[in-house]
């Protein structure tokens, strides 16, 4: 509400305004205060629940670390971040490059986790084979990195593992439930979302770890098609029901064609694929003239956890 202070010009006639000031919300106040020469009025003091967010340094300023010091395939970036501690990691699908996969990482920080205290975030390229035979990615070393970062401060570790990047997902949710982990700091923060992929090394004591598992697959009813892997979702879904289950994320105007499931597979990663048929590697790295998908993140961010403390 604003409260306005009774302003007393000093001069012969004793005029007074009060006329009011428009409200840009409840919370801010104006102030008055009177001289024997003249009135003043300050300017708005936000009030402690409305005053300005520290400032968030610009993410693309800040150069990914790689190496064998990460491990293979994979980039940390500390976003410095002031709002928070969490973290995120974003698996890539089948043969997306490290450079795609971080892309893709920065555009769901931008969209969903900034705001919500992610500072840590992990881009981890797609396996060589779609069945993640060679396990050449460096699940070991990021198991070790993420745990000692791990604080009270650490609310939420996101995972998001798009397509054969769940394989490589759930290699390391083992590592950190077979002694990878052994104060268990990471028990309990993990809110895992498997986007049309496949449930890999999973199993009721791996999941029984996480906070949440969503198994997500698309939906779109104007061309009557599912993402390619929907089925799989549902049946995963079910399985793990009481950990959070399956989520279909209806999506519109994607540009697929009817029955194409490949192209409908790629709508959880951007909202309109490149190509209306089948799935492209640019999907990952081009978000001009269209929006990284995250509508499963939004839809399920307070049932996780994901919002406030």
């Amino acid at each position: 509400m604003l409260v306005l202070a009774t302003l007393v010009a000093a001069c012969s006639k004793g005029e007074r305004d009060s006329g009011p000031s428009p409200a840009s919300s409840a919370s801010t106040s104006i102030s008055a205060s009177s001289s024997s020469a003249a009135a003043a009025i300050s300017a708005p003091i936000p009030s402690a629940s409305t005053a300005p967010s520290p400032s968030v340094p610009d993410v693309d300023t800040i150069p990914w670390e790689t190496g064998d010091g990460i491990g293979v395939g994979i980039a940390r970036k500390d976003t410095e971040n002031p709002r928070g501690e969490n973290v995120l990691v974003a698996w890539a699908g089948w043969k997306v490059s490290l450079e795609s996969a971080e892309i893709w990482a920065t555009a769901l920080y931008r969209a969903s986790l900034e705001k919500r205290g992610v500072r840590w975030i992990w881009a981890v390229q797609g396996p060589k084979h779609p069945l993640y035979r060679d396990k050449e990615l460096g699940t070991e070393k990021l198991a070790a990195a993420i745990v000692p970062i791990v604080s009270a401060k650490t609310k939420f570790i996101v995972g998001v593992a798009h397509s054969s990047g769940a394989l490589v997902a759930s290699e390391l949710f083992a590592r950190l439930a077979n002694g990878g982990d052994p104060l268990e700091t990471t028990l309990g923060r993990i809110v895992y979302f498997d986007l049309d992929g496949e449930e890999g090394s999973l199993g009721m004591a791996i999941v029984g770890r996480l906070r949440r598992a969503y198994f997500v697959g698309a939906y779109d009813g104007a061309i009557a098609t599912a993402s390619h892997e929907d089925e799989k979702m549902r049946r995963a879904g079910l399985k793990y029901a009481k950990a959070g289950g399956y989520f279909r994320q209806l999506v519109s105007d994607s540009g697929c064609e009817r029955g194409a499931g490949w192209c409908m597979h790629m709508t959880l990663v951007t909202t309109k694929p490149h190509d209306p048929r089948k799935a492209q590697e640019v999907d990952f790295s081009d978000f001009v003239g269209r929006d990284v998908a995250n509508a499963y993140l939004e839809e399920k961010a307070a049932e996780a956890g994901l919002d406030g403390d």
